[in-house]
C-alpha cells in the first residue's frame, strides 16, 4: 500500500498541533542549557576560531592581538572566507550540538509518542467503525453512493470530522478496505500494541533521531548558530559588521586588542545572557516547518509499522 495512500487514512495533523502545543518547553529547556554551557566555558574558548579548507579543520586560532587574529575574526563575523580558508567559530558545533540533543529528546518522550499512538488508535477505530457501518458499499467499491452517504452524514452531524475526507478515487477505497479487512482479524487495539512494540523495544531515541536531526539540517542548523554567534561577538567586541581586508584589521586591532585585555573575562556571563535567546527566538521562528517536516516523518514510520503488520496479516 502506496505511504500516501495511509497518510490519508490516518491524517497526521493532530500528531503536529501536540508537537506545537508543548513547544514552549522545547524553547526555554534549549535557553536554559545553552546559558549553562556558555557561561560555564573558558573565554579563550568562545574566542576560539577553526579555520577549514575542503571541509577539513586545517588551523585552530586562539584569541591574541594580533593582525592574523584580527583579520579572522572579522571574516568570520563578515561571514567571508580569508586566505583560502573558511572560518568557523569553537562554539558553532557547540551550540548544534545542544540544539540538536534538546529536539531529539523532545521528539523522543515517551508521553507524547503515546499520545501519537492514542491518536493512531482513534482513527483506527474510526475506520473500523466506518467500514462495518457501510461494508456492502465498500466491498462493491461504489465510490459515488460512499461520498454521497457521507455528505449526507455530515450534514446531519452525525460525523464529527471525515475520516475519508480526501476520499477521490478507487485506490482509497481499496486501501480503507485493505486496512479494515485486518482490522477485522485483529482489533485496533493489536494493531497498536504492535507498532507500540516495535517502536519502543528498538529505542526510541535510535527510532526518532535520523528524522530529527535530517529536519534541522535542512533549516541550516550549523548556519544558523554560525551566523547568531557572529553578530553577538559583533556586537560585544563593538567592532561591527566590517569589510574583510588587510587594512581593516590593522585599523581594528586595537579594537580587539582592548578587548582581549580588559573585558575578555566577562564574555562568558554576556555571551549566556544574550546568544542562547537570539538562537532560540531564531528556532522558534522556524518551528512550524521544522515540526510539520518531523512529524509528517514520524507518521510516515507509523505507517511503515503499519504496512509491516498488513503485510504480517495477509
Amino acid at each position: 500500500m502506496e505511504k500516501a495512500v495511509l497518510a490519508d487514512l490516518l491524517d497526521t495533523e493532530a500528531f503536529s498541533e501536540l508537537y506545537l502545543r508543548d513547544s514552549p518547553l522545547l524553547f526555554s529547556s534549549i535557553k536554559k542549557t545553552l546559558e549553562a554551557e556558555l557561561a560555564a566555558l573558558d573565554h579563550r574558548k568562545l574566542l576560539t576560531l577553526k579555520l577549514r579548507k575542503d571541509g577539513e579543520i586545517q588551523r585552530t586560532l586562539l584569541p591574541k592581538p594580533n593582525r592574523e587574529y584580527t583579520k579572522s575574526l572579522l571574516a568570520f563575523i563578515a561571514n567571508k572566507p580569508v586566505d583560502g580558508f573558511a572560518i568557523d567559530s569553537y562554539l558553532t558545533p557547540l551550540i548544534t550540538k545542544v540544539v540538536e540533543e534538546q529536539f531529539i529528546a523532545f521528539y523522543s518522550d515517551e508521553k507524547r509518542l503515546k499520545e501519537v499512538l492514542a491518536g493512531v488508535e482513534k482513527r483506527l477505530s474510526e475506520i473500523q467503525d466506518e467500514y462495518e457501518a457501510h461494508r456492502l458499499l465498500f466491498d462493491n467499491l461504489d465510490l459515488q453512493k460512499i461520498m454521497e452517504l457521507r455528505e449526507q452524514e455530515t450534514q446531519a452531524g452525525k460525523t464529527s470530522k471525515a475520516v475519508l475526507g480526501k476520499l477521490t478515487s478507487e485506490t482509497m477505497v481499496s486501501a480503507f478496505k485493505q486496512v479494515a479487512a485486518i482490522l477485522g482479524k485483529a482489533s485496533y487495539k493489536a494493531v497498536i500494541l504492535n507498532m507500540g512494540k516495535a517502536i519502543f523495544s528498538s529505542g526510541i531515541v535510535s527510532f526518532v533521531k535520523p528524522i530529527v536531526l535530517g529536519a534541522l539540517a535542512k533549516i541550516g542548523l550549523a548556519a544558523i548558530a554560525k551566523t547568531a554567534v557572529a553578530k553577538a561577538l559583533a556586537l560585544l567586541i563593538g567592532i561591527g559588521s566590517v569589510a574583510v581586508s588587510v587594512p581593516a584589521a590593522y585599523v581594528l586591532l586595537p579594537v580587539v586588542a582592548a578587548f582581549l585585555t580588559y573585558e575578555v573575562y566577562t564574555l562568558p556571563k554576556k555571551l549566556a545572557a544574550k546568544l542562547p535567546l537570539e538562537i532560540s527566538r531564531k528556532l522558534e521562528a522556524d518551528f512550524a516547518e521544522v515540526n510539520q517536516r518531523i512529524t509528517e516523518e514520524l507518521a510516515g514510520s507509523f505507517l511503515t509499522e503499519l504496512e509491516h503488520y498488513l503485510h504480517e496479516q495477509e
